[in-house]
């Protein structure tokens, strides 16, 4: 029967999904940079009021993508765990599918249907995961690079301000 095979490269599928969800997006970017201690009063800034801004701004942004991104992972998860829950119930089923009725063998054949059906749906929205993942993680990784610098209190409280942060 054709479906074991596609039962099988699923339940793979699914195992790979599962570790690669188990890192999770949202790192706390906004928090983190609120956290950094300023620079002493009148030392050099490298950060200046417009930019710091900018830096709360883009924060505030990727965590919220970050966010979005567990939100994608966890309903890749739920499709992954429902087809595998469908592939246990077919796999038990299978060995005596010559000696079941015809209400059990249609019920196996809208398993199987919905089973194909979930894993053409996991294997979209995993694409779509993983192309915004990638993106985020090069987002972040310019924020790094931008945002590592200095700033004095005067422009974080006033950042902060404009921008409605507490």
């Amino acid at each position: 029967m054709t479906a074991v095979p596609r039962l099988t490269g699923l339940a793979l599928a699914a195992a790979l999904v599962f570790g690669a969800g188990s890192a999770h997006a949202a790192r706390g970017l906004l928090a983190g940079l609120l956290a950094r201690a300023p620079a002493a009063p009148g030392a050099a800034v490298s950060l200046g009021a417009g930019k710091l801004e900018g830096c709360l701004r883009t924060a505030r942004d990727l965590d919220k993508t970050g966010a979005a991104l567990d939100d994608a992972m966890s309903d890749v998860q739920r499709t992954a765990a429902e087809a595998m829950f469908l592939q246990y119930q077919n796999n038990a089923q299978l060995p005596a599918l010559d000696s079941a009725g015809e209400q059990a063998k249609t019920d196996l054949g809208l398993r199987v249907a919905r089973h194909d059906e979930l894993s053409q749906k996991m294997k979209s929205q995993y694409a779509a995961y993983q192309k915004r993942q990638t993106d985020y993680e090069v987002a972040v990784a310019a924020f790094e690079r931008d945002c590592a610098g200095t700033f004095s209190r005067a422009d974080l409280d006033a950042a902060k301000l404009k921008l409605q942060i507490k």
